[in-house]
Formats: C-alpha cells, structure tokens, sequence
C-alpha cells in the first residue's frame, strides 16, 4: 500500500471479533490470530470487504452500527485506521466495492439494508446514495448479501451463498451452500461487473445494472431458492479463468465530508474569537486616550 509501506498477504485471513471488537489477521498457513486494530465506536461489526477499485487507497472496509447510523472504518495494512462516515444509513451483511464500470457508482462501496429493502453506496469521502429501492424488506427478509461478477465470469463460474437452512417440526435446520452457475447468469442477460443482491429472507436474488450515463436497472434473476432459507453474509462468485483487472481509480479524500463540517466550524468558530479579541483592544485603546 502506498505510505503504509507493506501489503496484505494473501496467504491471511481477516474476520470480524464481537468482543471486544476488533478486527483480526489469521495467517492461513499457521493458524496465528494477530489483532490488526481494535475498533471502537460501534456497537458491533457487521461487515467487511476489501477495496479492488481503487478510491479508498485499497483499504480493508469495515462496517458496524452506532444506534440508527452505520459507521464506516478504512484500513490500511499496519491497521491504522481512517474514519470514512459515521453517519451512513443503516447497513448489514454482505459488502462489496463496485468496479470502475459501475455507473456513477464505480468505486464506491456498497451495501444492503435488510429494513428498508436499499441498496446503498457510500462514497470515499463519506456521501452516500441509493442504488436500488424496492427489494423485500423487514427483519430477516430484505437483501442481506452483494457481489459484483468478476471478469472473466461469463466464461465460467460460480456464485456461492452462505444459508442457514431453518427447518421445522421434527427438522431440525442444517448449514448449506447454495450455487449458481455462470451459464444460468449469462443466458439471463447479466454481465459482467453487474451487481447480484441476493435477501436473507429465502436467497431470492436479484441483478443490479448502472450504466455509464448513471441509470440503474434492477431484475430479479431467481425467487426464493427455499422457502426455510436463512442467507447471511457474503456472497462470494469465482471466475475458473480470471480476465484482466481493471485499471485502478484515484483513491478520493477518505472521509473528507463527514471532516469538513467540523472544520469550518472550528474555523469560524477561531474566527471570531479573533475578531472579538481585536474588538475589545480596540475599545481598550479608545478607553485609554
């Protein structure tokens, strides 16, 4: 990484601690847990996706919530950490960074809000935006789960989904994965850097167009893949011959905006009392002829 002056091995793990919260490194070859940063600020974590693209300075993104907001932290390599917003909507699950072909939301980081049924993307500086609206939405039913396809998909593939199959009765639930093939995708018209979304309530799952003039189209691809379904976290799709990365973004001001409005208070706050300390020296002055 750039001024970090080290990578992130690609022989390591990182995973989310609920307690005390923290993010940990797990070296894949030895098993040895390392905390990479502590985290505060958050009630938990719930999200974590590596930036590919380019506009948080390839990061580690990680998300959890402090009451109704989202907070939003960038890792670099060393584990120093930058605060991207502390103000973003309310996010859970899955996160994924949007290559440079995503429409206006190329770079950003995207999320889902299971509640409001959103897709939404939270720009390095710290905005954010709605991608996509109207997915199911309610507690343990809305999008849960989000992944771009990589290049070189179309050619061969598979998208994974983590489900926690309930059950009922006398039948008891029972870990699953759940596949999809790249040849069911393609014949149904997704490309590739398009966006899958898939809901926690059944894996319904839905594909997410934005082209370069900032239109986005959304179609739902499958209905619930069954009906106990309980999808949690990431999906994650793999390419059997990887085509060429996209060029990188310019990394963007990591959290300018949520520093800007602190700032020019600060400023104009040092601001007056300068003016105020002049005033008063002025009327010491008249005072004193």
């Amino acid at each position: 990484m750039p001024g970090a002056g080290c990578t992130f091995p690609a022989s390591t793990a990182y995973i989310l601690q609920s307690k005390p919260t923290a993010v940990i490194a797990v070296d894949l070859g030895t098993g040895r847990r390392l905390v990479l940063a502590p985290i505060a600020g958050v009630d938990k974590l719930n999200g974590i996706a590596f930036d590919r693209s380019g506009r948080f300075g390839n990061r580690l993104l990680v998300t959890g919530p402090r009451g109704s907001s989202a907070v939003v932290l960038a890792l670099d390599c060393r584990g120093r950490t930058k605060v991207v917003t502390t103000s973003a909507p309310r996010l859970e699950g899955g996160l994924a960074v949007a290559p440079p072909s995503f429409g206006v939301f190329g770079g950003d980081l995207i999320g889902v809000d299971e509640f409001s049924g959103k897709v939404i993307a939270i720009r390095a500086e710290g905005t954010s935006e709605v991608v996509a609206s109207g997915l199911p939405a309610g507690s343990d039913l809305g999008p849960d789960s989000a992944a771009f396809l990589p290049p070189g998909f179309n050619s061969g593939g598979e998208a994974y989904l983590a489900d926690y199959d309930v059950g009922s009765g006398a039948h008891p639930g029972n870990g699953v994965v759940l596949r999809l093939y790249a040849s069911a995708l393609a014949s149904a018209g997704v490309a590739e850097g398009d966006l899958l979304v898939a809901d926690e309530g059944g894996g319904g799952t839905y594909a997410i167009h934005c082209a370069a003039g900032g239109d986005c189209s959304k179609g739902r691809l499958i209905g619930q893949a069954a009906a106990l379904s309980h999808v949690e976290g990431h999906l994650v799709l793999v390419a059997n011959h990887p085509g060429p990365v996209p060029k990188p973004l310019p990394a963007g001001q990591v959290g300018s905006a949520g520093q800007s409005g602190p700032l020019f208070v600060l400023a104009y706050a040092v601001g007056i009392v300068i003016v105020a300390a002049l005033y008063l020296l002025y009327r010491r002055q008249r005072a004193g002829r």
